[in-house]
């Protein structure tokens, strides 16, 4: 069991890490043993665990005591974790050991009946702002909060105490991934001689034909945006189909594969700015009464459809007339939303509840991909009650816009590799965002994403849409740890409020049992998994 010590200010924020990381803790109570106490005050004053770590990036008593110098890191605030570069958003210090030129940030000192591990910032301080404010984009593909969680998941193990965890990934798979589709666009016949016209005259004949002589695209693609050009008098006049109506497509390369379509709920609404501005490009052309067809065949395909917010990010009300108004057309309570444009706020998760949503699927960059939040987990945002975060990983935009991150085939390939890995390693679900006229010209991005998706089956992979990602994890989050005691050399585990909703089973995985071939391996770290369907006691032999 897990004790900590923290100040009232992060006290929902220290709940919330510990959904994150599934573990058995409580807040730390003077006369319980605990076979480790975590603090970020100073040392405790009654010793009455095994292992003690202290998180404070000031010089506290304890560290003159035992030689330990404190410096304040006054570069860039970074700290490297098995070989991994995290930064660091509070205050940070070096520690230095005397008669030493080496620092870092960990030192340990061992006594008799106990270990001291020192950690040179305030990890809670740090979650609080990875959960509130996000990253700075120059750490985007850098999973911060996950390498928080692991720093002190193996610190505990590498001192040979036993740890218990529900991992975030379902039984047998290796991470989940949730496909989405923001719906911007229905039709290019809703877009006569205007901006959003001319702008795809433009790319698909001219920045096409430059793109073709660099080298950055195929004869292929620019016959066919040339041939698209074309057919637009045809298609203006109802005599070819409109190709910005992908839907079909989209169910075609996904095949059995669910995604969850947002759609927007007005015609012709920008919604309140951002930026203090009116940008009237925010504004949809198309009437969602227009897509009945289109919608119902998407729910038959056992997809999910949500809103794309317009002004639900800052407003419940008008949030609640949104969602009333995808409901009228789909027949069904809509769960859950991403805004246009990702508009976002530090109240947003307040308005969008408030809204009678369940998720919002917004936090992530427009301009980069990765990890907003620095986690690869669904959570809840903080002082929410039963409202949860996807955070949105992949964007298709961001990684082709020219005015974004520009890449061509192979880098954006490379890019999103690298993010997979990430969510491979530390659990979680992988969110892909691509639009809806993405497969169309002039983008064609359609073998792209089928190369993407051919790449993620290739691991054990669980897909669902947003509610059912959300429900898994709502199952996760109902495990409570009734007793774990250590009886005749075996473990005695009560694990109950395990429901039976929808979806894969949880994990179980236990450190520190001992040697065993069965073994599997988190970083280097043996445990053993058991298969969490239900309500149990397990007793596992030491």
């Amino acid at each position: 069991m897990i004790g900590v010590q923290s100040s009232d200010k992060f006290k929902e924020t220290v709940i919330e890490f510990f959904e994150l990381f599934k573990t058995p803790w409580e807040f730390y109570t003077e006369n319980t043993f605990y076979d480790v106490i975590i603090t970020t005050g100073g040392f405790p004053e009654k010793m009455n665990g095994k292992l003690i770590i202290i998180y404070n990036s000031k010089k506290l008593p304890f560290d003159s005591e035992t030689g330990i110098i404190v410096k304040p890191s006054t570069e860039q605030k970074l700290i490297i974790w098995r070989g991994m570069t995290c930064p660091i958003y509070s205050d940070l210090s070096l520690f230095g050991v005397e008669n030493s030129h080496d620092s870092t940030f960990i030192v340990k000192d061992r006594k008799t009946e106990y270990t001291i591990i020192r950690i040179s910032y305030d990890v809670f301080s740090e979650i609080h702002s990875l959960l509130t404010s996000g990253q700075t984009i120059q750490y985007a593909g850098i999973p911060s909060l996950e390498i928080h969680i692991d720093i002190l998941r193996t610190l505990i193990i590498q001192e040979n105490i036993l740890l218990i965890e529900v991992p975030p990934t379902p039984y047998g798979y290796e991470y989940m991934t949730c496909l989405t589709h923001d719906i911007d666009f229905a039709g290019i016949r809703q877009h006569v001689f205007d901006h959003t016209l001319f702008g795809f005259i433009y790319r698909a004949t001219w920045l096409t034909l430059c793109d073709f002589f660099r080298g950055k695209c195929k004869i292929g693609k620019l016959w066919k945006n040339i041939i698209a050009v074309l057919k637009l008098p045809a298609i203006f006049l109802g005599v070819c189909k409109d190709f910005w109506l992908g839907f079909d497509l989209y169910g075609e390369i996904e095949q059995d594969l669910k995604s969850t379509y947002f759609f927007l709920p007005f015609k012709g609404e920008s919604g309140q700015s951002q930026n203090g501005y009116d940008n009237k490009k925010r504004a949809g052309k198309y009437e969602i009464r227009d897509l009945r067809t289109h919608i119902k065949k998407i729910i038959h395909e056992k997809n999910e459809i949500g809103l794309h917010g317009i002004d639900a990010w800052y407003n419940s009300e008008k949030g609640l007339q949104e969602s009333k108004k995808i409901s009228e057309i789909t027949g069904q309570k809509i769960e859950g939303t991403r805004i246009h444009w990702l508009y976002y706020n530090l109240q947003s998760p307040h308005h969008i509840s408030n809204a009678g949503l369940e998720y919002d699927s917004t936090l992530g960059y427009n301009n980069s991909v990765g990890f907003y939040n620095g986690s690869t987990q669904v959570f809840t945002p903080l002082e929410t009650d039963n409202f949860f975060e996807i955070p949105l990983m992949i964007q298709d935009t961001a990684l082709f816009y020219p005015s974004r991150m520009n890449l061509n085939a192979e880098e954006a390939f490379q890019m999103c590799q690298k993010i997979i890995a990430q969510v491979k390693k530390f659990g979680g679900v992988l969110t892909v965002n691509w639009h809806g006229r993405s497969l169309a010209p002039e983008r064609l991005w359609n073998d792209f994403y089928r190369q993407l998706l051919n790449y993620i089956q290739t691991d054990l992979v669980w897909f669902g849409t947003c509610k059912e990602i959300i429900t898994w994890y709502k199952k996760r989050r109902s495990v409570e740890f009734k007793s774990i005691e250590i009886i005749e050399n075996r473990i005695v585990a009560q694990i109950d409020g395990i429901n039976h909703w929808g979806g894969p089973g949880l994990s179980l995985n236990i450190y520190g049992l001992g040697n065993n071939d069965e073994k599997k391996h988190h970083f280097g770290s043996a445990f053993q998994q058991f298969d969490l369907q239900k309500n149990m006691t397990l007793k596992i032999p030491i």
